[in-house]
C-alpha cells in the first residue's frame, strides 16, 4: 500500500464528509463559521495550534493509524488538538494525552515506538512512546533545538541534526536584538538560525555522539540509517 496516498486519501475524505455534511444537509452556502467547526483529522485545512501541519501515520506492520484531530473551542477562541492510535479497520481507537505538545512524529522501522519531538525546559528534544505499555522515554538531552531525526533500521539509534546552543553572551546579545549571527536568510525576510550539526544516541542508554562539527546548516538525516 502508499501510505502517502492512503494518508492523502484519509485527509481528503474527512475534509469532503466534514464539509458535505454541514453544507449539503441544509441546502446553503457553506459559511466561516461552518469552516471553523469541521474536525480536522490529520489534515491540511489549517495548521496546528503549534504550528506544525498535524499528522496522519500508519504503522510499519500496517496495522495501525496514527492521526491528530483538532476541533475549535469556540469558549477559548483556539482550536483543541488530540492525537489517537486506531486500527486500521477502524476498531479499538485510542485517544493519547500523554503526547499532549508532541510534532514531527514517526513510528520507529520496526514498530515498537511512535516517538517525537517535544519542548522540554525550553530545548526541542526527542521523545518516545513505547507502543506495548504506552510509556514515555525521553531519548535525547542536546542542549541545542532538534531540527530533524531519524531512526536506524534496527531501533538501536537515532540520528539527528540540532541547533548549535547559544552561549550565555551569544544569548544575552540576542536578547537584546543583535543578530550578527545569522546564518540563514529566507526569500522574504531574515530568519535568526543558527549553525546546526548531526548527533547520534543509543537509545539503550541515551548516550549521544557528535557526528559533525563545524559551520553547518544539515536538514536531512534519513541518508544516515543503517541498514
Amino acid at each position: 500500500m502508499n501510505i502517502s496516498k492512503f494518508s492523502s486519501q484519509l485527509i481528503l475524505g474527512a475534509a469532503l464528509l466534514g464539509i458535505s455534511s454541514v453544507a449539503w444537509s441544509e441546502k446553503r452556502p457553506l459559511s466561516v463559521d461552518d469552516m471553523l467547526g469541521i474536525v480536522s483529522v490529520g489534515g491540511n485545512i489549517h495548521l496546528s495550534p503549534d504550528g506544525f501541519d498535524e499528522e496522519t501515520l500508519m504503522s510499519p506492520d500496517g496495522r495501525r493509524v496514527f492521526y491528530s484531530s483538532s476541533e475549535y473551542n469556540w469558549e477559548t477562541n483556539r482550536r483543541d488538538s488530540a492525537f489517537y492510535l486506531i486500527d486500521s479497520d477502524g476498531g479499538n481507537r485510542t485517544m493519547l494525552p500523554q503526547l499532549e505538545g508532541g510534532n514531527r512524529f514517526q513510528f520507529s522501522p520496526r514498530g515498537t515506538y511512535l516517538s517525537f519531538v517535544r519542548d522540554d525546559d525550553g530545548v526541542d528534544r526527542i521523545f518516545a512512546m513505547s507502543l506495548g505499555d504506552g510509556r514515555i522515554r525521553q531519548i535525547s538531552h542536546n542542549n541545542g533545538d532538534v531540527f530533524a531525526y531519524d531512526w536506524s533500521a534496527d531501533e538501536s539509534t537515532v540520528f539527528f541534526a540540532a541547533d548549535d546552543p547559544r552561549t550565555a553572551e551569544e544569548q544575552r546579545r540576542y536578547e537584546m536584538g543583535e543578530d550578527w549571527f545569522l546564518v540563514d536568510e529566507g526569500p522574504n525576510g531574515r530568519i535568526a538560525a543558527r549553525w546546526r550539526n548531526l548527533w547520534s544516541v543509543e537509545v539503550g542508554d541515551s548516550c549521544e555522539h557528535s557526528i559533525t562539527s563545524g559551520e553547518y546548516i544539515p536538514t536531512c538525516t534519513r541518508s544516515l540509517r543503517r541498514r
